[in-house]
């Protein structure tokens, strides 16, 4: 099976972005940013404290974790997509997937990669994109757009057989089209 598409910016933004939401380091992340404003309010409000006169006197102590999350790792990915693009000529032209038996291959106009499917830890289905998880945090991905509708079904069905236990897809969804 083959596959082509040509990866945009923001398409390699939104991959990223759905690898690094699946990390341990994000969760944790989220929970220290996210929860310890929550956490301070809170406490602030059992002690029967003036919550808003706390907000407003530590604004950035309450919403700059959360701001930081929702913005700012964002843009620093964003930023750093960018670079990439910028930078690495590999990323440029039509990147083609190919699906065998035996092995994953990715090529592209200055690059060949094939790896065997011992170096797949796991294959795991988004909305947008199939992911070829090769470390805890590190995966390849393919954007479901470039797979014809009719042919996601046996793209599922041939992994589920050569990565027997490896693999968590979705349940039969629409393709998002490409960006």
């Amino acid at each position: 099976m083959t596959y082509s598409f040509t990866l945009s910016k923001a398409q390699h933004w939104r991959a990223t972005r759905v690898v690094q939401s699946r990390t341990l380091v994000h969760k944790l992340a989220w929970a220290f940013f996210g929860g310890t404003p929550v956490l301070i309010v809170a406490v602030l409000a059992f002690a029967g404290a003036d919550v808003w006169a706390f907000v407003e006197s530590h604004p950035l102590g309450v919403l700059g974790g959360p701001v930081l999350m929702v913005a700012g790792f964002p843009l620093i990915q964003y930023w750093t997509v960018w670079m990439h693009h910028r930078n690495h000529p590999t990323l440029r032209g039509a990147q083609v997937f190919v699906i065998e038996p035996s092995h994953l291959g990715m090529k592209g106009p200055l690059h060949t990669t094939d790896l065997s499917w011992d170096a797949v830890l796991r294959v795991v289905e988004t909305r947008e994109f199939m992911l070829f998880y090769i470390g805890k945090s590190v995966a390849y991905f393919l954007p479901k757009a470039a797979i014809p509708p009719a042919e996601l079904s046996t793209f599922r069905a041939e992994l589920t057989r050569w990565l027997p236990g490896r693999v968590a897809f979705m349940a039969d969804t629409p393709v998002r089209a490409a960006a």
